[in-house]
């Protein structure tokens, strides 16, 4: 069922409906039991809690050759907890994480990986800083093929 200014409307009985509004995301109930057209609940709607957890244990190392590898763990919700003994299984396909690299707050350079590191080259830190920087931000989330990318961890190189 839909209302005139095209929400979808859930019809519990003649008495109470639920509305779903586009603009914002949100859920109303309406009573018309006592006075008609009266909301008693209203609730926003989010895919924030389903999305993709942040990674852990961040890690940025500085190679011989002047390269940093970013390295991390993923997280998921299904099995999450074999750290101790290995990866845990995949939360959705395919296998995808976001890299930004932050020069002062401002994002650098945003790569995308299907592996749990990222080797960040000289070349590229000279590309985006001038010189090889001696620390900067990063943030990694996890992707999802369906709801895009999730929570952020953010670490520090220095």
């Amino acid at each position: 069922m839909s209302s005139g200014f095209g929400a979808r409307v859930i019809v519990l009985s003649d008495a109470i409906r639920i509305q779903l509004d586009a603009e914002p995301e949100t859920l109303t109930a309406i009573s018309e039991l006592n006075s008609p057209g009266t909301q008693i609940a209203f609730l926003g709607v989010s895919d924030t809690p389903n999305l993709p957890l942040a990674p852990a244990h961040l890690i940025a190392d500085k190679q011989l050759n002047g390269d940093v590898l970013i390295s991390w763990q993923r997280r998921g919700r299904l099995s999450g907890n074999r750290w101790p003994t290995g990866e845990i299984p995949l939360d959705s396909l395919p296998e995808q994480y976001s890299v930004s690299v932050m020069d002062a707050g401002t994002v650098a350079r945003i790569i995308t990986t299907n592996t749990t590191q990222f080797n960040y080259s000289i070349e590229h830190q000279i590309a985006d800083f001038g010189t090889a920087p001696s620390q900067f931000e990063f943030s990694v989330t996890q992707n999802s093929a369906t709801l895009g990318c999730g929570h952020a961890a953010t670490g520090v190189f220095n």
